[in-house]
């Protein structure tokens, strides 16, 4: 397996636990307190921020060196 594909699992790895942490983020914010409210969803909207960089880098690691490069210094 070449060096690209085993940092797309890395990046896949990630984006399946950002996945896993949306929901239970979500979960959390339905049952919680008006207090605590506004606290998870700056969290859970962090998450999402971060997951959908991270999708647009992966979708592009076939378009263009440069920003393979960057992915690569990223992930490591």
């Amino acid at each position: 397996m070449d060096t690209r594909e085993i940092y797309k699992e890395k990046i896949e790895k990630q984006l399946s636990k950002w996945k896993t942490r949306i929901d239970e983020l979500k979960a959390r914010l339905e049952r919680a307190e008006e207090s605590a409210k506004g606290k998870l969803a700056e969290q859970l909207e962090g998450l999402h921020d971060k997951r959908a960089r991270a999708e647009k880098l992966l979708k592009e690691t076939s378009t263009s060196q440069d920003i393979w490069e960057q992915i690569k210094s990223g992930v490591d």
